[in-house]
């Protein structure tokens, strides 16, 4: 395995020299690499139209690779596959800080490693993003969900901790969120697809009520072109990742710290550690899975 990865962070060195940070055809991550492990056999046949295809989770040291929605690959983050399952998987991760529950979907896993399923509460929405919030404790499980209307412009908050609404611009849709546990905030990111922009908003504990919540930086435009941007936090800022490259921006002023560019990958799927060490980087086009470090 060693000897692979060395192979191949040879070849991409030679070959694309410096320029694998200025629209190299090979991928920017491959100088970052620690391990991989090919997925082939476990991922299968996808819709190579679809843009959307994978997803990827990094909860309390867990990966969880979706799979057109429909199918769960979870491994540890030493990339070793603990278990597979079938189910309707969205976008949510919610989790807690100690052994679970592990939201993915609208299914519910507990006891890591085994990763046993479970009905979820009812509290659970599937059509939202949510967190597990340990500043408000709540019964039974200390979620908050968040559902945002792009038409009105209304964030809803639902969850354990109680309901609560916020406006936001319209035409913007809730792509991605996160919350600290040693900031005690939250942090939600917004897309707008029509005007190519991003924005920002961070509350403190899960209450998004109006004067709590806090628009951070400036929006920023971002140049997509099919595959929707990733978003993601880290304490060291927040990164946004699409077709061609990864972007490291301020989480106050908005500013882009640094940024990485290479190949083109249409299907792809990331995920980082919150505190800026590792990044897993999943790559559609030959199903390997990638833990690497950081580019900053």
């Amino acid at each position: 395995m060693v000897k692979k990865i060395l192979i191949l962070l040879a070849l991409s060195l030679v070959l694309a020299g410096c320029a694998f940070f200025f629209g190299s055809p090979f991928p920017a991550y491959l100088p970052f690499v620690e391990n991989m492990v090919d997925l082939s056999d476990k991922v299968g046949d996808v819709d190579s139209d679809s843009h959307e295809a994978y997803r990827l989770h990094l909860l309390n040291n867990y990966l969880f690779l979706t799979i057109e929605d429909q199918r769960l690959i979870i491994l540890d983050s030493n990339l070793k596959v603990l278990q597979e399952y079938s189910g309707n998987y969205g976008r949510l991760g919610v989790y807690s800080p100690s052994t679970g529950p592990y939201f993915i979907g609208d299914e519910w896993y507990n006891n890591p490693p085994n990763f046993t399923p479970n009905l979820p509460p009812n509290v659970y929405d599937p059509g939202g993003l949510g967190y597990f919030d340990p500043v408000n404790i709540g019964a039974p499980n200390n979620i908050a969900v968040f559902t945002f209307d792009s038409f009105t412009g209304i964030l809803s908050e639902i969850g354990d901790t109680g309901t609560g609404t916020a406006s936001i611009s319209p035409g913007m849709n809730l792509e991605a969120i996160a919350y600290d546990d040693l900031a005690a905030m939250g942090f939600l990111f917004f897309w707008n697809y029509d005007g190519d922009e991003a924005q920002v908003i961070s509350a403190t504990g899960a209450n998004l009520a109006a004067p709590t919540a806090i628009v951070l930086p400036p929006p920023i435009n971002l140049d997509v072109s099919d595959h929707d941007p990733e978003f993601h936090y880290t304490r060291d800022g927040y990164v946004v990742t699409t077709e061609s490259r990864s972007q490291l921006f301020d989480l106050f002023s908005g500013e882009e710290e640094k940024a990485i560019y290479g190949g083109r990958v249409e299907q792809f799927a990331s995920a980082y550690d919150i505190d800026g060490n590792t990044f897993y980087y999943f790559n559609g086009d030959n199903k390997t899975l990638y833990r690497c470090n950081t580019w900053w």
